[in-house]
């Protein structure tokens, strides 16, 4: 076990130190909104801000960056990581997340959603360290762990600022199995979320993935658990969503400040990824074509257990 405390960006979020403060104390409910039942049954209130609490883990890999902006709506990019022999690149980083979410303003579920490393248009380069084509998931677990380290530094002067960030993940789509979880993130935040059947199998050795959409399965995930290292989790910044399904884009930014910490005693494992991951339909959700037509790769999971979240609003146009 590592016993030196090492911070991590997490879910698109910054890391600042070992261990934050209670997120509760921080960040305590002010507000409500009010919820339209769309896919729910009827119109309910969500306290905001959205406090979580549960398990994440997060699968990376390699992903195609071309193939990745078709996925891409508003002022953002992927981020190239570039080849060691000097060639253009076209590798990026993705990831395919699942939240076991027990606790949450809308009840209990359970969620996954891709992701893309992104950047604002304009902004500069991320001084990335290159990367070989179809790494080993040694090589590429170190390189992931340089790269959050990248993406931390370069979002710190707009996370101190209370600017959105230039730099993070890029979420086209989410599924989830909470009625309730789908219209509170399609209409707080403009969350491309679909309800889907989704199953989690969580035991000591293994992590089990099943999404399956009109009655067939469509995705599954298996992997080995503790086989790597731990690391203590406290990070910060934002999560970046589609520009299309902005709720109130006249006065909103499609991004929002979120936080996620580890409880005291507990820690986040980071590890290669050893197990299988099947896109069996690619075309019965974005998520799937999402994952098969861009290519993704998984070589690395970060799996954390007891861990606290809050998600803020969207940003005020400036």
């Amino acid at each position: 076990m590592v016993k030196t405390h090492f911070t991590l960006a997490v879910a698109a979020m910054l890391s600042l130190s070992a261990h934050a403060a209670s997120i509760h104390d921080n960040f305590p409910v002010t507000d409500s909104v009010t919820v339209k039942g769309q896919v729910a049954d009827a119109d309910f209130k969500v306290d905001m801000p959205f406090h979580t609490t549960g398990t994440t883990t997060m699968i990376v890999g390699t992903g195609n960056a071309k193939a990745s902006t078709r996925f891409i709506s508003g002022d953002f990019e992927p981020v190239i990581v570039p080849s060691c022999d000097g060639t253009a690149s076209n590798m990026t980083y993705s990831a395919f997340y699942a939240q076991d979410v027990k606790t949450s303003p809308v009840g209990a579920y359970e969620e996954t959603l891709v992701g893309v490393l992104v950047k604002r248009k304009g902004a500069p380069e991320l001084a990335l360290n290159c990367l070989d084509a179809n790494p080993d998931n040694s090589t590429f677990l170190s390189h992931l762990l340089s790269t959050l380290g990248v993406l931390g530094g370069a979002n710190t002067e707009n996370i101190q600022a209370g600017l959105p960030n230039d730099y993070g993940f890029y979420f086209p789509h989410l599924l989830l199995d909470n009625p309730k979880a789908v219209d509170a993130g399609v209409q707080i935040w403009g969350y491309p979320k679909q309800l889907a059947d989704v199953d989690f199998t969580i035991t000591d050795e293994t992590f089990k993935i099943s999404i399956s959409k009109y009655k067939t399965e469509a995705i599954s995930v298996s992997y080995q658990r503790g086989v790597g290292f731990q690391m203590p989790l406290a990070s910060w910044g934002d999560n970046i969503l589609p520009a299309k399904m902005n709720p109130d884009p006249d006065t909103k930014m499609s991004q929002h400040l979120g936080v996620l910490s580890t409880a005291e005693g507990t820690n986040a494992w980071v590890q290669p990824f050893i197990g299988e991951f099947k896109v069996s339909k690619p075309m019965s959700t974005q998520s799937a074509r999402f994952l098969r037509f861009t290519d993704f790769t998984p070589k690395a999971v970060v799996e954390f257990t007891e861990v606290e979240g809050v998600a803020l609003p969207l940003y005020d146009v400036k």
